[in-house]
């Protein structure tokens, strides 16, 4: 039973830029209204010191 199967697939990447993460989640919310699937998450945070 080893079938060789091909799968046509595409992807699009969106930037969310945000400054809390009320302001992250609002906005991947306001991304998937219109039942648009998010399978990956990829964040990069970058922090400041401040003392």
């Amino acid at each position: 039973m080893n079938e060789n199967k091909e799968y046509i697939v595409s992807f699009e990447i969106k930037e969310v830029t945000a400054s809390t993460l009320r302001e992250f989640t609002e906005k991947v919310e306001e991304l998937t209204k219109n039942d648009e699937e998010i399978s990956t998450i990829v964040a990069v945070v970058a922090t400041k010191k401040l003392s």
